[in-house]
């Protein structure tokens, strides 16, 4: 991987702002032609340092993110269960061993949700936190 130059960091950055700007707004923006964000955007792809281009949707019911402590004698045939059943789940460190992000309906569907996850073979316990509202690094405003 090549280092990032404040070029490449400035590109990074507005994508991750908006990624749906077109390489023409990303090269009005930062001074450069079109061809040469093309460029750089194609690389920054090849060498890993963007994943995936991604949205991100309004959401009018409730996201919660659920902890689960799994039973470490079972966790491989647990965790291929969670993994057929949600998308968004991560292994972490602490006291739990997975958190899994979760939208649905509202809180009985929530309700329902962490119940099923409680009933899984292999699961110890769980703790959920609902999400109330999302807060960005901007210079202090609450979005």
């Amino acid at each position: 991987m090549e280092d990032l130059d404040s070029l490449d960091q400035e590109i990074l950055k507005l994508l991750e702002e908006n990624s749906r700007y077109s390489n023409s707004e990303i090269a009005r923006k930062t001074g450069v032609s079109e061809g040469t964000i093309r460029n750089r955007i194609r690389r920054l792809i090849r060498e890993g340092y963007i994943a995936k281009f991604t949205i991100t949707r309004g959401f009018a019911g409730t996201s919660a993110i659920i902890l689960v402590k799994v039973d470490p004698k079972k966790s491989q045939e647990t965790m291929k269960r969670l993994r057929e059943r949600f998308t968004d789940i991560y292994e972490i460190s602490g006291k739990y061993d997975l958190s899994i992000q979760v939208e649905c309906g509202g809180t009985e569907e929530l309700n329902r949700i962490i119940d099923e996850i409680r009933g899984m073979e292999g699961v110890r316990s769980t703790d959920s936190m609902i999400r109330l509202s999302l807060i960005r690094d901007t210079g202090g405003k609450r979005i």
